[in-house]
């Protein structure tokens, strides 16, 4: 008979009360990737940590430990201490040390579905080769939960979540409920709304303290049981963890405290008496959610949103095409790229709020990121077209699932400057945008020495081509008898206009004119300036001052027009408060200079690149389009769908009398879509970086994109929109100077006009602004037209044709998006992926194939299990609203 057992009491006790809630309590680390430290300094303490963590499991001084549900952890432990492998496998196998599903602990908000999949496929494949991957979705600290991890998480075979941030009593009042997506995916989830540290009080607290904090953390459930997580960030092993909770047990007659792990608590839940929620959690309610985050380091989030773009729209399906044309597939090589990418994904390296120190090693991994991207693209469309039959040829690579009738632009080297660029002998007309002459000989300081038979041309130009879903084709280039000229003509007037839309400049204000129904949008670009009191967590306003709307009165225009392009272009230059002293903007005053670039291109959409050359401190910069749609909901895009959110928050009224950790503002995320619209009319502002938007206005008729932040602290107290203790280290100030971003910044942004709202137009319309078409011209004459093309390669070992299209045919109805194609990790079968946006179930795809496929089957997010089975075709009547189904077509 020991004191702690329920059944001992109730005998020896009479009428003493019986421990009536029992208490898993839960031995664990979080542990960040890197912070307000970097990884390489994290890394020191986890090497031991590990030594630590392995002898108490070895000598049963512990039950079982969870290592934060990432495996980057161990990976990277064993790149340092590889003699621990066989423990750590041992210690997997036995359920005993608990790793996966994770790569890295992402941030489920502003990084791309396919990087989620990608992050949750690497980390549950390393976590079965090791042993076994947590069965159990676990996200203890990112900064909301996106609605679409339902079937994310379904799509691994997971069913069960434990989160920490974002849920509100209105979502739900208890910690146990159900979470569906719109297909119906569901998982079983237990909210640990104290956060991942509150088991501590177990550790050094009192019998009060954890009276208490078994008090707290056992309400608002539907059962008699409670949770505690014992652990914190980068916390150490506790050797003494049985003696701690024996002492508990006997210091504390209410509860019964259990050694324990989130499998046995979700034994306890009995999954009928639970409430079903759906949509996304990003609630500051019982918890901080950081809704302001999006816009911080502004430069890392457009690095981010570049390579994840060229990884997964340009890279993999180019690998692709190489793998079916005999190129061997370098899984390996871009697994490696991946890897880089998702310990960027990091909750805290994706959001921005670090040191500089740690900015510093992300921005080198997006770095690094993008060049070896770039090296593998110039390698493959070099390597494929040098081994197509013809001659000065041009070769142009379409990597997307969908037809491409868009701008190309392409460096032409030619030993004069005349040539024609032809497709079966029929001539391609083409607009000249510069012309150079170029020595190719050995250089020399006196340029009258060169060999002026050495001299060739480079002429820049552009032309309109249609192209086939995943395919090349070559074009001809032929010396031609007229020598060319830049084509393109300065416009006298400022306006610019195309197709679809007239675009003029009047008393400095933007007015854009939609062509087919008239409508007018009078001053309809503006930027908003205003002092930002926060940090990197968090936008703050400062009291009493109100933002600075900026019109282009007093700019510089110019336009200038050819068959393919009109571009009218704005240099100005606002005048603003160099920072903040104390608790004012500054009296000094420095300029901002900028220049606004608008292009239409007849491709129904108004695109917009705005440089800023940032000389300001403590200021948030904002592009503000006016859609004259009066709206109280927005819509955006999510991981894998579409979301509408209220303009304002009904708590925003009286969030502190609530007691809300922090103002529900109006401020969202997005990754690359933001919607108005009404009955008659749509407005959408496509991004490349830009991760963040507010609707405002007097009737929400503004779209206000976050252009960036400038905050030069990691954590403040006492904001206006997040009062009391600091965010981050709440003991210490730590300075973030670069986070200022005193540099030119560059913001990439585009408007549509439609007469309604088609999310997967929007969302194909996106894919193809944001995916170049590649091209490569076969000469010797310039060496120097990628970074690898100075060396001398071979030619592949077989001939190609002169065009190349890996599917007969790919037909997707309205609702759906192509949202990945690759080789599979087998390298000999194929995936695609479909999404259905919409909320229609009559959806239809039918793919045709050249070559009838070994085998083609249905399987999911994981890649693994098959699901279905297809004859040579995928041809589907129905997918639910919001699906998302991955077929592997297997060809060799």
């Amino acid at each position: 008979m020991t004191a702690h057992d329920p059944q001992a009491l109730e005998e020896t006790s009479g009428d003493s009360p019986s421990k009536v809630k029992k208490i898993h309590t839960i031995a664990h680390t979080h542990w960040d990737y890197e912070w307000y430290f970097t990884q390489n300094e994290s890394q020191i303490q986890l090497d031991y940590h590990m030594d630590e963590l392995l002898y108490a499991l070895d000598s049963n001084l512990l039950q079982s430990y969870l290592l934060d549900g990432q495996t980057s952890l161990i990976e990277d432990h064993l790149s340092n201490c590889p003699q621990n492998r066989e423990a750590i496998e041992r210690q997997v196998a036995d359920k005993r040390l608990l790793i996966g599903p994770w790569y890295t602990q992402s941030d489920l908000m502003i990084v791309a579905g396919e990087s989620i999949v990608k992050n949750l496929q690497t980390g549950y494949h390393y976590a079965e080769a090791m042993g076994h991957s947590m069965d159990i979705a676990y996200v203890p600290d990112s900064f909301g939960q996106s609605q679409d991890m339902p079937k994310i998480f379904n799509g691994f075979g997971l069913t069960r979540f434990v989160f920490w941030r974002g849920l509100s009593s209105s979502k739900s009042a208890y910690r146990e409920f159900l979470w569906q997506s719109e297909d119906g995916s569901q998982l079983t989830c237990y909210n640990i709304r104290e956060g991942y540290y509150p088991g501590g009080a177990l550790i050094w607290g009192n019998e009060n303290d954890i009276r208490a904090t078994a008090d707290t953390n056992s309400q608002a459930s539907h059962f008699d049981f409670g949770v505690f997580p014992v652990g914190g960030d980068q916390r150490y092993v506790d050797f003494d963890f049985k003696e701690k909770i024996a002492k508990a047990n006997r210091e504390v007659e209410e509860y019964e405290f259990v050694e324990s792990d989130y499998r046995q608590v979700f034994e306890d839940i009995d999954t009928s008496k639970l409430n079903t929620i759906q949509g996304e959690m990003l609630d500051s309610e019982n918890s901080k959610i950081h809704r302001s985050i999006y816009s911080s380091r502004y430069d890392h989030k457009y690095m981010n949103d570049r390579v994840e773009r060229k990884l997964i729209n340009t890279l993999e399906p180019l690998m692709a095409m190489g793998s079916a044309l005999g190129l061997e597939h370098k899984r390996g090589t871009v697994d490696n790229i991946w890897k880089g990418v998702l310990k960027n994904h990091a909750h805290d390296s994706a959001c921005g709020c670090n040191t500089d120190k740690t900015n510093y090693q992300i921005l080198n991994r997006f770095i690094n990121a993008d060049e070896r991207i770039d090296a593998h693209i110039d390698y493959l469309i070099r390597k494929i077209s040098e081994a197509t039959p013809e001659d000065s040829t041009l070769t142009l690579f379409n990597t997307l699932a969908y037809r491409s009738d868009k701008k190309i632009t392409a460096t032409i080297s030619t030993k004069k400057p005349c040539f024609d660029i032809t497709l079966n002998g029929q001539s391609i007309p083409f607009e000249v945008e510069d012309v150079r002459k170029v020595y190719n000989g050995s250089i020399k300081r006196d340029e009258s020495e060169n060999d002026p038979e050495l001299y060739y041309h480079e002429i820049d130009i552009a032309f309109r081509h249609s192209m086939k879903p995943l395919s090349y084709c070559n074009l001809r280039v032929e010396e031609g008898v007229q020598e060319l000229s830049v084509t393109r003509q300065e416009l006298t007037l400022a306006a610019i206009e195309d197709n679809d839309y007239k675009l003029a400049v009047i008393n400095g204000q933007l007015n854009l004119k939609e062509k087919s129904t008239g409508r007018l949008l009078k001053n309809f670009i503006t930027l908003v300036d205003q002092a930002d009191d926060g940090d990197t967590y968090d936008y703050s306003p400062l009291a009493g001052d109100e933002p600075l709307v900026f019109d282009f009165t007093g700019a510089e225009f110019s336009a200038e027009a050819d068959t393919l392009t009109q571009t009218l272009k704005i240099r100005g230059c606002v005048e603003l408060p160099e920072g903040i002293e104390g608790q004012e903007r500054s009296e000094t005053f420095t300029k901002l200079p900028y220049t606004l670039q608008i292009s239409l291109e007849n491709k129904g959409q108004v695109q917009c690149r705005l440089l800023v050359d940032n000389t300001c401190k403590d200021h948030r910069l904002r592009v503000r389009i006016d859609t004259g749609i009066a709206s109280t909901s927005s819509f955006s895009d999510t991981p894998f769908g579409c979301i509408e959110r209220p303009v304002r928050q009904t708590e925003m009224d009286n969030w502190q009398e609530l007691g809300w950790n922090e103002e529900p503002t109006g401020i969202y995320p997005m990754l690359n879509i933001v919607n108005l619209h009404d009955d008659q009319s749509s407005v959408t502002a496509f991004t490349r970086g830009i991760k963040e938007y507010e609707i405002t206005g007097d009737q929400g008729q503004f779209i206000e994109l976050t252009a960036f932040r400038s905050v030069g602290w990691l954590g403040k107290p006492g904001l206006q929109r997040r009062p009391g203790k600091a965010s981050g280290n709440e003991f210490r100030y730590i300075p973030a100077p670069d986070s200022q971003l005193l540099q030119t910044l560059e913001c990439e942004f585009a408007i549509s006009l439609d007469s309604e709202f088609r999310f997967a137009e929007l969302r194909r319309r996106q894919q193809d602004w944001t995916t170049p078409v590649l091209h490569y011209q076969k000469q010797e004459l310039n060496r120097f037209t990628g970074p690898l093309k100075y060396f001398v390669s071979n030619r592949m070992r077989r001939d190609l044709d002169s065009q190349f299209q890996l599917f007969r045919k790919i037909e997707l109805s309205d609702h759906l998006v192509s949202s990945l194609f690759k080789l599979a990790d087998d390298g000999r079968s194929y995936v695609l992926r479909l999404l259905n946006v919409s909320n229609e179930q009559q959806v239809k795809a039918n793919i045709e194939f050249n070559t009838a496929p070994k085998q083609l089957t249905e399987t999911d997010l994981a890649e693994r299990t098959q699901l279905g089975f297809f004859d040579n075709t995928i041809d589907l009547d129905t997918m639910k609203p919001g699906e998302i189904k991955t077929f592997l077509i297997e060809l060799f």
